[in-house]
């Protein structure tokens, strides 16, 4: 979930996630949430895996909507996780004035590239994401390379701009 605190530390709301991002598991409806064994990928068949929730937050320059990123892609976007591409983006209306207030607004799918490994076998992770229009963002992605990360060579760094504006909006789906 995505939770705002004031500058006392006290909780001032919380942003639900879209079904899609809860980690469940099983056929049965409703199916069970699988929070107990931290996302653990043998335990899910959907969901973020665990510690790879929202890495990029931004609000859009008008302050009425916040944009966030998930580090990775979602257990169903992909059979192996390292190999999956998907990433998803959420837009959520920020505006107290709006009647959707605190609501998701829309869901978008980017596409990562293959360059976290020298084989261009793994996904390369989300590190921060920029909103500098209500479609346009900026996002880094990276490897697990370099100060504090895994031992070698860079292999992949890159700020990307990403334009949803003509993207399809799966919220919901």
């Amino acid at each position: 979930f995505i939770y705002r605190f004031n500058a006392a530390g006290v909780l001032q709301n919380v942003l639900p996630l879209p079904d899609a991002v809860i980690p469940k598991f099983g056929t049965n409806y409703p199916r069970a949430i699988n929070y107990l064994t931290g996302g653990l990928s043998s335990a899910l068949d959907s969901g973020r895996h665990n510690n790879r929730g929202m890495e990029g937050i931004s609000a859009t320059p008008d302050g009425r909507k916040l944009v966030a990123c998930l580090q990775s892609p979602l257990t169903q976007d992909g059979e192996n996780r390292n190999p999956s591409r998907n990433v998803r983006i959420f837009v959520y209306d920020i505006d107290p004035a709006s009647p959707t207030y605190e609501q998701a607004l829309a869901e978008y799918v980017h596409v990562l590239p293959l360059s976290a490994t020298e084989a261009n076998n793994r996904h390369t992770p989300v590190s921060e994401l920029l909103a500098i229009s209500d479609t346009k963002f900026l996002i880094l992605q990276r490897d697990s390379r370099g100060l504090g990360g895994d031992a070698g060579t860079l292999l992949y760094k890159r700020i990307v701009e990403v334009d949803a504006s003509a993207a399809s909006n799966i919220l919901g789906t």
